[in-house]
């Protein structure tokens, strides 16, 4: 019941979910990994929202990074973070999912910012990102673009790392993800002059990649540039376009996007 009225039947079949999460017998074997991704979350938001009902605690989660999650439950104060977590982070940083203890460790701090162990966990996944190239830039976006870790990383010379990673596709990957993360970061910064010229820059070589950029930062552009921006950034795309046609018209639309403008 919501205020006096039966809940809606979409509430209904997330509590039902919910609840079915709890409570089910973990699968000890040829374990469905999103059903286990889904008994993590869902410990982790029980643990949120009713941790004096003590049920997230009895939850068993086979993946790694979904168990240091769900290991948030073994902590008595919902205000602290457990040692069973931390252990379960330090235990990531060795292998292939350092980028998701990162990720982590950044949504932990979001909720609980004052905590003596966020620091310390970030400094240690920053040290083990050292030598890993690709797999480092990625890594330390997630500390990047937090509002409360962001200070640990220099993002001008992340965005720097990026650009000078390996010509490989895993790599090609990596510095496409690190770009578009980082650049509502450097919008934010005192000067968007770096933002605006890998915009310049991906508006030039890579379409997809500067739309991608520009979907990534609506809000701070907004808030960095004014909210006339968008008008501003298509006439300098239609002006670039027109350059480059034979009859100094811009095409009314590239990959999809729309780039004419009804005045």
């Amino acid at each position: 019941m919501v205020r006096g009225k039966r809940a809606s039947p979409v509430v209904e079949m997330f509590k039902q979910a919910h609840e079915t999460m709890l409570t089910r017998p973990p699968v000890t074997t040829n374990a469905d990994q999103m059903l286990d991704i889904a008994r993590g979350m869902t410990a982790f938001h029980e643990f949120l929202v009713a941790p004096w009902r003590r049920r997230a605690a009895e939850v068993t989660v086979s993946d790694p990074v979904y168990a240091a999650l769900a290991g948030l439950a073994a902590s008595d104060d919902v205000n602290s973070i457990s040692d069973v977590f931390v252990q379960r982070v330090g235990d990531l940083l060795p292998g292939d999912r350092l980028p998701a203890a990162a990720g982590l460790v950044a949504l932990v701090a979001d909720i609980w910012p004052n905590n003596v162990h966020i620091g310390r966990l970030a400094a240690e996944i920053i040290a083990a990102s050292e030598g890993r190239e690709a797999q480092r830039v990625v890594t330390l976006l997630q500390l990047a673009r937090s509002p409360v870790l962001g200070n640990l990383v220099d993002p001008v010379g992340l965005l720097s790392e990026a650009q000078h990673l390996p010509d490989d596709p895993y790599a090609r990957l990596e510095r496409v993800e690190t770009m578009t993360g980082l650049f509502p970061v450097l919008v934010g910064l005192r000067s968007p002059a770096i933002a605006l010229r890998l915009l310049h820059d991906c508006v030039r070589e890579d379409w997809s990649t500067a739309m991608a950029l520009l979907e990534h930062a609506a809000r701070p552009l907004v808030e960095t540039l004014g909210v006339n921006i968008a008008d501003r950034l298509l006439d300098a795309i239609q002006r670039a376009l027109a350059c480059m046609s034979p009859d100094d018209t811009p095409p009314a639309e590239i990959d999809g996007v729309r780039v004419s403008q009804d005045r």
